[in-house]
């Protein structure tokens, strides 16, 4: 009977045992399993992220197939600006540059102006700009004192004095014999 006692104890002690190793090799599968899901999940990411980034560079590449070139110009200026420029004497010319019509014959009127010998600097304003659409109406102030007082309607051309209004022109016929 000792015997069968012992035989029964080791054969309890022999099952513990397989028991925990089967516990034990449940739970490394369970964590190796957890561990190969996240790498998963990084490598899937990480490939995500690469065919996203590759993917919008040559979205932007091929959108962008001029190049464009930022240039200071020292001769277009904002209207608040008009009263303020240390020249003496100035021109101010005051017109709508996203009409092309108004653009293109005002910027001809201005190159052959400035080709001229003795002629004075001559500033232009682009009234579709945004920071000066406020200066805009439709009765004109020919006779401002300060740039708040500026109201604009159509192409204007304003000779300027030692930061004082000396002359006020309206209408494209007008700039170009007044500047020819």
């Amino acid at each position: 009977m000792a015997t069968k006692k012992k035989n029964n104890s080791i054969k309890n002690e022999k099952n513990k045992i397989n028991n925990i190793n089967s516990e034990f090799d449940f739970n490394i599968k369970r964590y190796a399993f957890v561990v190969f899901g996240v790498v998963i999940f990084i490598c899937a990411f990480y490939f995500l992220t690469i065919y996203i980034v590759s993917k919008n560079k040559t979205d932007s590449n091929s959108n962008n197939t001029e190049e464009t070139t930022e240039t200071i110009s020292y001769t277009n200026i904002m209207v608040g600006r008009s009263f303020s420029i240390s020249d003496g004497d100035y021109y101010v010319i005051y017109y709508d540059k996203s009409d092309e019509n108004i653009n293109s014959e005002c910027s001809s009127i201005v190159s052959s102006y400035n080709s001229k010998e003795n002629s004075i600097n001559i500033y232009t304003v682009d009234m579709s700009n945004g920071l000066n659409k406020k200066y805009s109406g439709d009765e004109s102030n020919t006779n401002p004192a300060n740039a708040s007082e500026i109201v604009i309607n159509g192409p204007t051309l304003i000779k300027f004095s030692d930061g004082s209004v000396e002359e006020y022109i309206e209408g494209i016929d007008e700039i170009k014999n007044n500047l020819q």
